[in-house]
């Protein structure tokens, strides 16, 4: 494609719904359960490594 021009898509109407839904506005509120359950299992999983390696070092310094 030659620099300065512009690539353009023609849809028909039977698409306009799918295209549409992608528009939605943005839900913060899913947004933040997502992103607090992330959080939760990361800091949990720290947690239990964290566990892990102290148990594995106190049976080591056995």
């Amino acid at each position: 494609m030659a620099p300065g021009t512009v690539a353009a898509y023609l849809i028909d109407a039977s698409q306009a719904p799918s295209i549409n839904a992608q528009n939605a506005p943005f839900d913060y509120a899913a947004a933040a359960t997502i992103w607090g359950f992330a959080f939760t299992f990361v800091v949990g999983l720290y947690l239990v490594s964290k566990s892990a390696g102290v148990i594995l070092a106190a049976i080591r310094n056995f």
